[in-house]
């Protein structure tokens, strides 16, 4: 299989641009990245990979910093 970049494929910037935004979604982000990390061209397997960690680094932000303090505000009201 040769080597192509994102942009021969359909993976150019504004289309990597919805990906991330959709990644703000509970674990869809997790379900894109890891099947494009799992795709045979390296550039695929590229995006899927910082896709896949970004997700992972929002949600774990969610989890521990803004899920806790909106339940201490809620708890506080």
């Amino acid at each position: 299989m040769p080597q192509r970049p994102l942009e021969e494929i359909g993976l150019g910037r504004g289309t990597q641009s919805v990906l991330y935004a959709l990644s703000f979604f509970p674990f869809v982000g997790l379900v894109i990245g890891g099947s494009y990390w799992m795709r045979k061209s390296i550039a695929t397997r590229q995006l899927g990979r910082q896709l896949f960690m970004f997700t992972l680094v929002l949600h774990t932000l969610y989890l521990f910093c803004v899920c806790p303090a909106l339940i201490a505000f809620a708890a506080s009201r």
